[in-house]
């Protein structure tokens, strides 16, 4: 069984240290309208959306969004999670594009490395797309270097804190997902939401249907010549979802969000072990069934904007034996400020005809 992923003690005094700071940073902002008017954005506005055609915006997230998985057996449990709390992603929207990058920044705490969690390196890329009604995102991650959580179950006498855990720092995670989406309502602003490249002027509310998909490898790669056998696996999912998501326009300035899925799908695991004796060859395959619930704040200017989000993620799944499964069952958060400005003329002009060659309606007119 997979276990629920909560919040240590001290990683709850990180959420919340973060969290003063958002409530620190917002007031600032709101009453610097003098800086916030002299910008000169002049979005698109509808009755529900400020379409913001000629501006790029910057956003900074901090998150604790990062992939642990377990091995189960019927008399094993192993769990293994990469050592660090945060990982940062800065991203960069202009009209119906999004692209950005994650790293982490080992000065925060949680992050540090240790003589008894070892290290990690973790890289992401993410990629979206956002037209009338569809939305398009894929993202590639790369991650290496897992401690053993559960030490103690294995190590007689282990004291937390004390005694190193056991580690894996050659022990690979390479990871493709994506997830394709269609809003019924052509009012509702998933850009307000997802990237803030757009301002949702209503409260407003859609209907979003969406298929999701992975590939997930895991793989050692160290040269440990000592061990007699290795794993590589291979693991694909889809998962068809059905949601609702609203937004509520509190006032001029600040918004809250609620949304709600759930979704049914099939998970397929193919995992290759190397004995002394040989290669072994071993196929998984489970139904998944998954809901997910997200909650958030923000505040959004014409230059500024910011806000946190928190997503409850829950699946259950008809577990295999031996099967390596990546953890789906966790709760997670993010804070996120960003900067908005006008797009520079030639970014216009390109963007202009690479969006004439689409033969769609990308912007609803």
């Amino acid at each position: 069984m997979i276990s629920r992923q909560i919040f240590s003690n001290s990683q709850f005094s990180i959420i919340r240290t973060l969290a003063i700071l958002v409530v620190l940073f917002l007031p600032s902002v709101v009453f610097s309208r003098s800086g916030v008017d002299s910008v000169k954005v002049k979005p698109k506005i509808t009755s529900y959306i400020a379409k913001m055609d000629t501006v790029i915006s910057i956003r900074l997230n901090f998150n604790n969004e990062h992939e642990r998985f377990v091995l189960n057996g019927n008399d094993f449990k192993y769990d293994l999670r990469p050592v660090f709390f945060f990982s940062n992603r800065l991203s960069f929207n202009y009209r119906i594009i999004s692209f950005g990058f994650g790293f982490r920044l080992k000065f925060i705490p949680g992050n540090k490395s240790n003589s008894l969690t070892g290290s990690s390196k973790a890289f992401f890329l993410r990629l979206g797309i956002f037209t009338k009604h569809w939305q398009q995102e894929l993202q590639f991650g790369r991650m290496q270097g897992f401690y053993l959580f559960n030490t103690g179950d294995y190590v007689p006498g282990w004291t937390k804190g004390t005694d190193p855990y056991i580690q894996f720092p050659g022990l690979r995670i390479i990871a493709i997902t994506g997830a394709t989406s269609y809003k019924f309502n052509r009012n509702f602003s998933m850009k307000a939401l997802s990237n803030q490249n757009e301002i949702q002027l209503k409260s407003c509310g859609s209907f979003i249907p969406s298929i999701s998909y992975s590939w997930y490898q895991t793989e050692d790669i160290s040269k440990d010549t000592v061990a007699k056998s290795k794993q590589k696996s291979n693991a694909y999912e889809a998962v068809l979802n059905v949601g609702y998501y609203y937004t509520v326009v509190l006032s001029k300035r600040f918004y809250g969000a609620v949304g709600f899925a759930a979704g049914c799908g099939a998970d397929y695991t193919h995992l290759v072990t190397k004995l002394p004796e040989g290669t072994v060859y071993t196929d998984y395959f489970s139904p998944v069934y998954r809901l997910q619930e997200r909650i958030g704040v923000g505040y959004n200017s014409r230059k500024f904007f910011g806000g946190v989000d928190i997503s409850l993620l829950q699946s259950l799944r008809n577990e295999n034996g031996n099967a390596v499964q990546l953890n789906t069952n966790r709760n997670y958060f993010q804070v996120f400020v960003g900067y908005r400005f006008t797009a520079p003329a030639f970014l216009k002009k390109k963007a202009s005809q690479v969006e004439d060659l689409i033969p769609v309606n990308l912007n609803g007119k």
